[in-house]
C-alpha cells in the first residue's frame, strides 16, 4: 500500500506534531529574543540594574536566525523526516515552490527588522544554501513511486540545473531588493500615516482618557459587525451544502455560539481598559484582537465540523475551504481596526493568526 511505503512514524504522519511543535519553539525563542513573548526575558543589563535594558540580541540577529532555522526545516529531507516520511520518500520541489518557500520568509524578515548589509547578505546566502541542498535532493524526489518521479521529471522546470541557474541567483538577490522597496522613503510615509490614522482612529484626535472609551465602543460595534458577518456567511454554506432534516439543536446551537461567545470575551476583555487610559486601552486592544481571531476559528471551525459530522454523506461542505474566507475576513477586519504598537506585536500577532490557522487546519482537513 501507500501509506506502507511513506509512512515511517504514524503518529507524526496523521499528527504533524513534531513539525507544529518545531514552529512553535522557533517562533517563541524569536519572540522572547524581541522581548514580546514575557517582559524581561529578551533583555539584560549591561551597566547595572539601575540603567537602562538592552536586548541580549540585536533584532536583525533573532530575526535572521529565525529564517536560517525556518528554512533548515523547509529543506526536503529534513521536511520529510520532520512530517514522519520514511527515509528516501521525500517530495521535489519545482522553482517556483522554491522561491516562495525562500522569498516568502524573507520578505517577513526584511519588513521587521534585517537591514543591514551583512544581515541582508547572511539571508542571501541562506536562501541560496537552501536552492543548492533543493537542487542535490531533488533527483532522489519520489523514491516509491516511479510513476511520480517521471510525471516530475517531465518538465525541464523541475531540473536540478534551472534551480541552481535561476532559482539561486534570485533568492540571493531578493533580500535586496525588499529592502530598497520597504525602506523607500514613500513607502516609510505611507506607513507612518497609515499607522497614526489608526491610531487615531482608536483613540480620538486629543488622544484623551474619554477619547479610549469613545474608542473603545467604537471597536466593540465593530467585533460585532465583523463576526456576525462572517458567521451569516458559515451558515449559508452550511444551508446551501445539506438538508434541512439535517439541521439539529447541536448545530444551531453551534452556529450562535461562534457568534456570541467571540464577541462576549472581546468586550469583557477591553471592558477592562475602560479603568486603565490611553497606554492600557493600546495594550488590551492588541489581546483583545487575538482573543477576537482565535476564539471565531475555533469555535467556527467546531460548528462547521459539527454541521458535517450531523449531515453525514448526504452533505458535499468541504469544511476548511469554507472556514478559511470567513475568518480571513475577521482577521482583515481586526488587523485595520486593532493597529499594533510596535513591529514586534504586529509580528507576534500575525504568529498567533497563522497558528490557528495551522491548527484548524489540521482539526478540519
Amino acid at each position: 500500500a501507500y501509506e506502507d511505503r511513506v509512512i515511517g512514524n504514524e503518529f507524526l504522519w496523521k499528527t504533524k506534531i513534531l513539525h507544529l511543535g518545531l514552529h512553535v519553539i522557533i517562533d517563541g525563542m524569536t519572540l522572547i529574543n524581541l522581548n514580546a513573548l514575557v517582559p524581561q526575558w529578551g533583555v539584560k543589563y549591561p551597566n547595572g540594574p539601575r540603567q537602562a535594558p538592552v536586548l541580549r540580541m540585536s533584532e536583525e540577529t533573532a530575526v535572521a536566525i529565525r529564517h536560517v532555522l525556518k528554512l533548515t526545516m523547509r529543506i526536503p529531507i529534513p521536511n520529510a523526516a520532520i512530517l514522519g516520511a520514511r527515509a528516501g520518500c521525500h517530495h521535489g520541489y519545482t522553482l517556483i515552490q522554491a522561491m516562495t518557500m525562500s522569498i516568502s520568509p524573507t520578505i517577513v524578515g526584511v519588513m521587521l527588522a534585517v537591514e543591514s548589509k551583512r544581515w541582508l547578505t547572511c539571508v542571501g546566502l541562506s536562501n541560496v544554501v537552501f536552492m543548492v541542498c533543493t537542487a542535490l535532493q531533488n533527483p532522489s524526489a519520489y523514491g516509491y513511486d516511479e510513476d511520480l518521479r517521471r510525471m516530475f521529471f517531465s518538465t525541464e522546470e523541475n531540473s536540478s540545473g534551472k534551480l541552481l541557474r535561476i532559482g539561486a541567483p534570485a533568492v540571493f538577490a531578493a533580500p535586496f531588493i525588499v529592502n530598497v522597496i520597504v525602506r523607500n522613503e514613500f513607502v516609510s510615509n505611507y506607513a507612518s500615516a497609515y499607522l497614526r490614522l489608526n491610531r487615531r482612529i482608536l483613540l480620538g484626535s486629543n488622544r484623551t482618557t474619554k477619547d479610549a472609551g469613545v474608542s473603545l465602543s467604537r471597536l466593540q460595534r465593530s467585533v460585532v459587525v465583523a463576526v456576525g458577518i462572517a458567521s451569516i456567511a458559515n451558515v449559508n454554506a452550511v444551508l446551501s451544502s445539506m438538508t434541512k432534516a439535517g439541521v439539529s439543536v447541536e448545530t444551531v446551537a453551534a452556529a450562535v455560539t461562534q457568534f456570541l461567545l467571540p464577541c462576549y470575551l472581546t468586550t469583557r476583555h477591553l471592558s477592562f481598559a475602560r479603568k486603565r487610559g490611553q497606554g492600557g486601552f493600546l495594550r488590551a486592544a492588541v489581546y483583545a484582537r487575538a482573543t477576537l481571531t482565535m476564539s471565531f476559528a475555533a469555535l467556527s471551525a467546531v460548528f462547521l465540523d459539527i454541521c458535517k459530522y450531523t449531515a453525514g454523506h448526504t452533505s458535499d461542505l468541504d469544511a476548511w475551504r469554507a472556514w478559511l474566507p470567513r475568518w480571513l475576513f475577521v482577521v482583515a477586519c481586526s488587523h485595520a481596526a486593532v493597529p499594533a504598537p510596535d513591529a514586534a506585536r504586529a509580528f507576534a500577532g500575525g504568529l498567533a493568526d497563522a497558528a490557528s490557522a495551522r491548527v484548524v487546519f489540521l482539526y478540519l482537513a
